[in-house]
C-alpha cells in the first residue's frame, strides 16, 4: 500500500467581500450599487490552487469591482392619461485587477510595481425608451404614438493591461417598432348585385377588403467603433455599421381568401 502524506500545509488566508445597496424614491426613480472586491489568495469552494512564486495563489490578483445603476421613470411628469413609459437608465462599472505575480510568470511582483501591471476597464451606458397606450380619441395618440415604439442606447468602454496598453469601444443602437394593424379594415360588398339571382345569392355577401389585417414594421441601426494599441503601440481599429429591417403582413383580400409575407433587410 502506497501512502502519500502532506506536511507543513501552507495556509494563506483569502478574503473576500460584497456590497450591494439599492431602492427607490416614490416610483421615479430606482438605483442600484454594488461592489465587490476579492484578494489573491481567495478561492471558491470549486476553485483549483494556482501555483508559482512559493504562494498557495487563488486567482493571483486582486480584483475590485464597483457597478452602478439608476433608471429614471421619466413619464411621472406627463399626464397618467396618455399612458406614457419613458424610462431612462444610465450604468457605470469598473473592475480593476492587481497581480500578484508577472504577466505569463511565476515571479512574485515587489508592491512597488502591481500598479504598472493592473488591468483596468470601464463602462458606462445610457438608455432610453418610450411607448405610448392612450385610450382616447386623440387622432395623434391613435394613429402614430400608440402604434409605434423605440429604443436608444449609447455604451462607451475603455480598458488597459500589460498586452493591450490601450483599448476604447463606443456603440449605439437604435430600434424602431410600428404596428399599422386595422383590426376591421374597410371593405366593399362587391356582389350585392346577386342576391336576386337564386342560383348566385349565396355568394351576394363577398367583402373585397382594402386594407391588411396584420401589418408591423421594424428596423434597427447598430453602429460599433474599436480602437486598441498593442504592446508595440501598432494602432488597431475597426467600425462596423448595420441595418436591418423587417416587414410582416397579413392580408384578407376576401373573407376566405388570404395571403401571409415578411421581408427581411440587411
Amino acid at each position: 500500500v502506497d501512502e502519500l502524506r502532506v506536511a507543513d500545509v501552507r495556509r494563506d488566508i483569502g478574503t473576500a467581500g460584497r456590497l450591494s445597496i439599492g431602492g427607490n424614491l416614490a416610483d421615479l426613480f430606482t438605483y442600484n450599487l454594488s461592489i465587490v472586491s476579492k484578494d489573491a489568495y481567495f478561492r471558491g469552494l470549486s476553485a483549483a490552487t494556482r501555483g508559482g512564486g512559493g504562494d498557495n495563489l487563488g486567482s493571483g490578483s486582486t480584483n475590485t469591482t464597483l457597478s452602478s445603476n439608476v433608471t429614471f421613470q421619466t413619464q411621472k411628469f406627463l399626464p397618467p392619461g396618455w399612458g406614457a413609459a419613458l424610462p431612462i437608465s444610465l450604468s457605470y462599472s469598473k473592475s480593476v485587477s492587481t497581480p500578484i505575480l508577472r504577466t505569463s510568470s511565476d515571479i512574485v511582483l515587489p508592491d512597488s510595481v502591481r500598479k504598472a501591471e493592473q488591468s483596468v476597464s470601464e463602462n458606462r451606458t445610457i438608455s432610453i425608451s418610450e411607448s405610448f397606450s392612450n385610450k382616447g380619441k386623440n387622432l395623434l395618440f391613435n394613429l402614430f404614438l400608440n402604434r409605434y415604439k423605440s429604443n436608444f442606447s449609447y455604451r462607451r468602454s475603455s480598458s488597459r493591461s500589460v498586452n493591450v496598453p490601450y483599448q476604447f469601444g463606443e456603440s449605439y443602437v437604435y430600434r424602431g417598432d410600428i404596428d399599422l394593424n386595422w383590426s376591421m379594415p374597410p371593405n366593399l360588398p362587391i356582389t350585392g348585385w346577386l342576391k336576386k339571382i337564386p342560383i348566385l345569392k349565396r355568394t351576394s355577401k363577398t367583402k373585397l377588403y382594402f386594407y391588411p389585417t396584420t401589418w408591423t414594421m421594424s428596423g434597427e441601426y447598430n453602429r460599433n467603433l474599436t480602437i486598441s494599441h498593442d504592446a508595440d503601440s501598432n494602432r488597431l481599429w475597426s467600425v462596423q455599421k448595420t441595418l436591418t429591417g423587417r416587414m410582416d403582413i397579413a392580408y384578407k383580400l376576401f373573407d376566405n381568401v388570404s395571403a401571409n409575407g415578411n421581408f427581411n433587410t440587411t
